[in-house]
């Protein structure tokens, strides 16, 4: 796997969050990814709650890389295809920070 390729994992994991902070509490049903990394392994793990996080939630889905190995190109298509639907139901990075400002 190459760099640019962690990174394109990433990239479209954070697109899913956004930058404010997920928990139902703060964005109800919203999807929260967390992105874990490995490094004494080689791994990346991508953990999808489709709802929105909260404690004791279980995980909906979840993705794992090596990065030590090729990436597979079917698996990484099916993560992309899989992360695009989330984030169709997405606010737009402006929207929220639009709706914090008008309840501050």
């Amino acid at each position: 796997m190459t760099m640019a390729e962690v990174h394109e994992i990433i990239d479209i994991a954070m697109q899913v969050n956004g930058l404010c902070p997920r928990k139902q509490a703060v964005t109800g049903d919203l999807p929260t990814v967390f992105i874990d990394t490995y490094g004494h392994v080689a791994l990346i793990k991508v953990l999808v709650f489709e709802c929105g996080w909260e404690a004791g939630t279980e995980k909906d889905m979840m993705f794992e890389f090596c990065t030590d190995e090729p990436l597979n190109a079917e698996y990484f298509s099916d993560y992309k295809t899989y992360m695009k639907k989330l984030l169709e139901r997405c606010p737009q990075p402006n929207e929220v920070l639009n709706e914090q400002k008008q309840e501050e």
